[in-house]
């Protein structure tokens, strides 16, 4: 079985939330934060999420 953080370099995660939705992107082997962001749970939120 493959694990995933042995195969990339970074780890991404969501945590829903009834009003936001926040994702982290962590590097794996330094345990630093490459980005994290919150966003409204709309339209407009996930349009600013994925630029």
């Amino acid at each position: 079985m493959t694990i995933v953080a042995d195969k990339y370099d970074c780890v991404f995660g969501i945590k829903t939330y009834s009003h936001n939705h926040t994702y982290a992107i962590i590097n794996r082997t330094t345990g630093a934060i490459v980005g994290c962001e919150s966003f409204p749970v709309a339209i407009q939120g996930a349009n600013r999420a994925i630029a």
